[in-house]
């Protein structure tokens, strides 16, 4: 039995017989229902009890001529989810032997790509979800006009949909995506509120760099998982196919992270590296320029304090205790005369101190930038050496 939120929620019970004396498996559709909304454990289990009754036959006579029992249950195949879970918990109360729980391995792989880790790239799905959430809304159409693809969107009950939308983003590529997309669709106001903030999102280069790297991370990664879940997904017995599934999927985890091929991530590595290189150059050229005024500055300030040191020694001569007669009188009044000069040099020490603060706290703030833009462009480069290391990287 599954479910499916679309336009109503669905429940199907199928079994398998197998015949005793031939060991051959007859698969049988007991019941197919749908519900205005979902249902809870207790709900699901009533249901199955419903199918289960539904195929007894009673003759003329009214004697029992064929029914399923849930006392002969054996065997149940189920994902995780948790009403799934307490349904199954009801249904083997009424079971004679407990029943062997199987769980699916095509739900079990389907959940990996959502537990990827990409803070900017979740950020840039999320809006694109939100532009094409709607299937007749202009954003959606103008996207399948434009790409010639119906666009993906994450939040599905699908397997694999992240990972999918994944792939769509990277190989379109999110500066093509932004030019080409995302800017017409706020121009003409379509999805007007999300399109703003993805374009907010992507003119940032630092987000724009991160969710680059991270969503093509998950695809060269992904990939295996999501081919794995749909392979193991059949009504056949699959017990060798999922057999060997598994085989490779142990040796891809015993290997570790260099067996995997990283042919997106290294692009999108190279790529996200030549933008902000771009993005770093004016301002070097800005931390140069601030450098050589600082130089500047300081050759000022030495001149300044070489020049009030000179007038110091002056003036100190200058302020001898003035002798009596002509003599005396003259040096008091050249000593006055001074006075001036003494004030115009300590004016132009104190503006040329202000000039070289304003310098250097300008250049401080320059190379604060500069220092925090290049961290940046070193965690971009850093997952790349990661991959290459046998590091994780979707950390």
């Amino acid at each position: 039995m599954d479910g499916t939120p679309v336009f109503a929620e669905a429940k199907c019970v199928v079994i398998h017989v197998v015949d005793k004396t031939t060991f051959r498996i007859h698969e049988l559709v007991l019941h197919l229902a749908l519900y205005a909304g979902s249902l809870n454990g207790e709900a699901i289990a009533a249901h199955v009890f419903k199918a289960l009754d539904s195929l007894k036959t009673i003759d003329a006579g009214g004697n029992v001529t064929f029914e399923v029992k849930p006392t002969e249950w054996r065997a149940t195949s189920l994902d995780r989810a948790k009403t799934n879970m307490k349904a199954n918990r009801l249904v083997k109360g009424r079971c004679s032997v407990t029943p062997l729980d199987c769980y699916c391995l095509s739900h079990g792989y389907s959940g990996c790509g959502k537990k990827h880790e990409m803070v900017a790239g979740k950020k840039i799905l999320k809006q694109f979800t939100k532009m094409v959430q709607h299937s007749l809304c202009a954003a959606h159409t103008f996207f399948a006009v434009t790409f010639g693809e119906q666009p993906k969107k994450t939040g599905g009950v699908r397997w694999g949909i992240e990972l999918e939308m994944c792939e769509q983003v990277n190989r379109l590529g999110l500066t093509k995506l932004r030019d080409e997309y995302v800017a017409i669709c706020e121009r003409n106001k379509w999805s007007e509120e999300s399109a703003k903030k993805q374009m907010a999102l992507l003119n940032d280069p630092l987000t724009l760099c991160k969710g680059m790297v991270e969503i093509a991370a998950v695809v060269d990664v992904g990939t295996p998982l999501v081919s794995t879940c749909y392979l193991c997904e059949s009504k056949a017995p699959m017990i060798f196919v999922v057999g060997e599934m598994i085989s490779k999927m142990n040796t891809m985890y015993e290997r570790g992270v260099d067996y995997y091929d990283y042919t997106e991530l290294e692009k999108k590595a190279v790529e996200a590296a030549a933008i902000m290189t771009a993005m770093l150059q004016p301002l070097q050229a800005s931390v140069d320029t601030a450098k050589i005024a600082l130089v500047a500055a300081a050759s000022t300030k030495e001149c300044a304090q070489t020049a009030l040191a000179n007038f110091n020694s002056t003036n100190a001569v200058a302020t001898d205790p003035p002798n009596r007669g002509r003599r005396g009188v003259q040096r008091h009044q050249d000593y006055r005369s001074m006075s001036n000069p003494n004030r115009r040099l300590d004016a132009i020490e104190v503006a040329a101190t202000k000039e070289s603060t304003k310098l250097e706290n300008d250049l401080a703030a320059a190379v604060a930038v500069l220092t925090r833009k290049l961290e940046d462009l070193a965690s971009v480069e850093e997952k790349l050496s990661a991959a290459k290391d046998g590091k994780p990287i979707t950390k």
